[in-house]
């Protein structure tokens, strides 16, 4: 199973005692654990594939979003030169974003650096739950954290601000 499966059934697995508290994932081919799959998909938790558009429908509705980047050992050097794009495609949405990924990964260190989510450095899935927790629970962290996901999509995510980088390091490198 890849390290998000791993990561993303294990935090199933323990909120499943809390009757308050509900993760729903959209995404192709869960590779989790048979019965643990099999409860999400009854449970409604796991909704597998959908289009763009109708998954943007079920991340409107969501209370937080969830961004995972692996804790493992064996994936530390792509945890620190890649960025999940679900990071930028969560903060267009203004609502409360939570990052659980190791302190040396690259989304990480925009967080530290401007905000934007609230961090879990702990690879454990209780911490996210306690965020989830605080989220719930504290109407002006949620706020801020909506806040914080509206300004870096309008600023450090501009999607027409990362196109005039790209565009001028393209013409950097070929010379235009």
């Amino acid at each position: 199973r890849n390290f998000y499966g791993r990561m993303l059934s294990s935090l199933i697995e323990r909120l499943a005692k809390y009757d308050d508290l509900e993760l729903i994932v959209v995404g192709g081919d869960a590779d989790w654990p048979t019965e643990v799959l099999a409860r999400a998909k009854q449970e409604g938790l796991y909704l597998g594939f959908m289009p763009p558009e109708k998954a943007a429908e079920v991340l409107k509705g969501a209370d937080a979003l969830l961004v995972v980047m692996s804790f493992e050992s064996e994936h530390e050097r792509f945890m620190r030169t890649s960025f999940t794009t679900k990071f930028l495609d969560y903060a267009a949405f203004h609502k409360p974003i939570i990052l659980w990924a190791p302190d040396y990964c690259t989304p990480m260190r925009v967080v530290k650096r401007e905000g934007g989510a609230l961090p879990i450095l702990d690879p454990h899935p209780d911490g996210v739950i306690d965020a989830l927790r605080a989220i719930q629970t504290d109407s002006d962290l949620r706020q801020r954290l909506a806040e914080e996901a509206r300004n870096l999509n309008e600023t450090t995510f501009n999607p027409d601000r990362l196109q005039d980088i790209f565009v001028s390091q393209i013409n950097a490198i070929t010379g235009k």
